[in-house]
């Protein structure tokens, strides 16, 4: 199966991934793999540079909108598209993180918690 290079930021500049994982490289980098809903295809983006834990989105190296949607999972095309990307990259060691990622998220957005937000050195 093939890999292929994916559209543009500008014709593209958000995508939907469901059957998520986030892999941690040796580095610290991070690099969301997943189901890309619009393209139905396998996706691996460049690395995380901004990640917001209560709406699962993240902001990528290359400047796409990533959205999370459900729990992590698992895909075959997503799986092989990642599979590939590390043969291409020569990774050889990476951490599924996705699985306290999505922990994370939970407790942040567990019912009855409440949420703070501080304006002008108050607290509303």
């Amino acid at each position: 199966m093939p890999v292929w290079e994916i559209a543009s930021v500008t014709e593209q500049p958000e995508t939907t991934l469901t059957d998520w994982a986030i892999f941690e490289l040796p580095n610290g980098n991070r690099h969301l793999s997943g189901w890309a809903v619009e393209d139905r295809e396998g996706r691996v983006s460049s690395h995380i540079q901004e990640f917001d834990i209560n709406n699962l989105r993240a902001v990528t190296e290359s400047g796409r909108v990533y959205q999370l949607c459900g729990s992590p999972g698992t895909n075959a095309d997503a799986d092989y598209t990642w599979n590939r990307w590390k043969q291409i990259n020569e990774v050889e060691a990476c951490l599924d993180v996705a699985r306290e990622v999505w922990k994370e998220h939970r407790t942040h957005n567990a019912p009855g918690v409440i949420k703070r937000r501080e304006t002008s050195g108050s607290v509303e």
